[in-house]
This record gives C-alpha cells, structure tokens and sequence, in this order.
C-alpha cells in the first residue's frame, strides 16, 4: 500500500503483519485454503478498524 503513492497514512510492517499473520497461517501456501485465508483477512480487517 505505501508503494501505491502518497496515503494519509503510512503502514508499517508491524501493522502489515497484524493483518498477515492469521492469513498465512490460514492458506499455507495451498489452493486449498485460499477461501479459509479469505475469511481470516476479513476477520483481521475487522478487528483492525
């Protein structure tokens, strides 16, 4: 997001990985787990807001 231009804030990688970490955890890589991972990024983007 920061690469995107200027933002009214800046996200740091603290932040990023608040939002990342259930994610990844979630999809390990698979196809599989892509819709579970979707579900864990709403849910973080939730909390986060």
């Amino acid at each position: 997001m920061n690469a995107m231009g200027r933002n009214l804030w800046e996200i740091s990688f603290s932040y990023g990985r608040a939002l990342q970490a259930q994610v990844l955890a979630a999809w390990q890589g698979m196809e599989s787990n892509v819709v579970a991972a979707q579900k864990a990024f709403e849910i973080r983007c939730r909390l986060n807001g």
